[in-house]
């Protein structure tokens, strides 16, 4: 019996129709394979670096007044730290073992080894001659202690000037006490026009622990040049 044309176009269509569709499912199986046979690892982007990278695992710089744990403000303690930071018109060396920051304020910080005794060096805003800055290193002194104390603080060392003199300058001196805490307070000038102030404030056996630390912190200070 004889086959018409038109009937063998039609299974020739098919069988190639048929074979081609095989090849195509052939080759997406394979590409399939390979793709789950690849680690995450191998995997890149357009640019060559792994689309699986970590993360950092470092914390962003903290600028608060209080230490972070990562302390990602500290700075080398082998040289003075000066104050402002930018232009200084004075520095300081931080003893061996103390983490030196810049709060917020742009206050010079040194915090000791326990991150228990804070030491803040900054201008006495306010202070313009001898007079006005015995009344403001009081009245900032009693703000820094209120803070830290529960506003407990009292004054139990009125201000006065200082036997121990910074930079050979001038220096007044008061202290504020309350709920197991102190605050030493001292303010000093180059110039008799701008004032600055070094509070250190901790936990009164913390800060008997620290004298000598302290007493090395106000000796080192010293006017930029």
């Amino acid at each position: 019996m004889s086959t018409s044309p038109n009937l063998r176009v039609t299974e020739i269509k098919a069988f190639c129709f048929t074979v081609l569709f095989l090849s195509l499912a052939g080759l997406t199986v394979s590409a399939r394979a390979q793709e789950e046979e690849k680690s995450p690892a191998e995997e890149t982007s357009s640019g060559g670096l792994s689309s699986t990278s970590a993360k950092p695992s470092a914390t962003p710089a903290s600028t608060s007044s209080a230490p972070s744990s990562s302390k990602p403000d500290s700075a080398s303690t082998a040289g003075a730290s000066g104050y402002p930071k930018d232009k200084p018109a004075f520095t300081a060396v931080a003893p061996k073992g103390w983490m030196v920051m810049y709060g917020s304020d742009n206050a010079l910080q040194f915090w000791s080894d326990d991150s228990v005794v804070e030491v803040d060096l900054f201008k006495l805003l306010g202070a313009t001659d001898d007079a006005s800055s015995k009344q403001r290193l009081t009245d900032v002194a009693k703000g820094i202690a209120d803070m830290s104390m529960g506003g407990n603080a009292k004054n139990t060392v009125p201000v006065a000037e200082a036997p121990t003199k910074i930079a050979g300058t001038k220096t007044y001196r008061t202290n504020f006490a309350g709920n197991a805490s102190a605050l030493d307070a001292f303010s000093f000038s180059f110039d008799g026009k701008e004032f600055f102030i070094v509070s250190a404030h901790g936990p009164e056996a913390a800060l008997k622990k620290n004298a000598a630390d302290i007493a090395s912190i106000l000796a080192s200070i010293k006017a930029a040049k």
